[in-house]
């Protein structure tokens, strides 16, 4: 194996051990913790590139999630606790396909990653329990 590629692998485990590190601190602090995932993201999601090429079509699950591999193997080699529970964003905002327009034309994300206000007050309400008092 290449030194760059060692000291990657070493960086990656060490980065992993230093999470679940964290990760059980928090746990040990709270009685329910929420771990948000990356949302839906990619320069396809960018209206004013949807404008610029003339791309309106919805954005394959697959092509979205492949920006995340990395993400996904740390998140198996994490020991999670019980009171911690994974918010997955993809999996609440895509089905088959991630849809950047609504029903009305209007374009859900500002840039290549930020949500509107309305499309955030609409499509995130599954975050409400991560936000909830009660």
């Amino acid at each position: 194996m290449p030194k760059d590629e060692e000291v990657r692998t070493e960086e990656v485990k060490q980065r992993i051990e230093d999470y679940n590190t964290i990760l059980r601190d928090i746990a040990n602090r709270a009685e329910q913790v929420y771990l948000l995932l990356g949302d839906p993201r990619g320069a396809k999601f960018d209206p004013r590139r949807a404008v610029r090429t003339g791309t309106y079509s919805p954005i394959q699950v697959e092509e979205v999630v492949s920006s995340y591999q990395l993400h996904e193997m740390a998140l198996g080699e994490l020991d999670i606790p019980e009171n911690v529970s994974l918010i997955n964003p993809i999996e609440h905002l895509c089905t088959e396909v991630c849809e950047f327009l609504s029903e009305d034309g209007r374009f859900g994300y500002k840039d290549s990653n930020h949500a509107r206000p309305w499309f955030a007050e609409d499509a995130m309400i599954y975050l409400l329990p991560a936000i909830s008092l009660e």
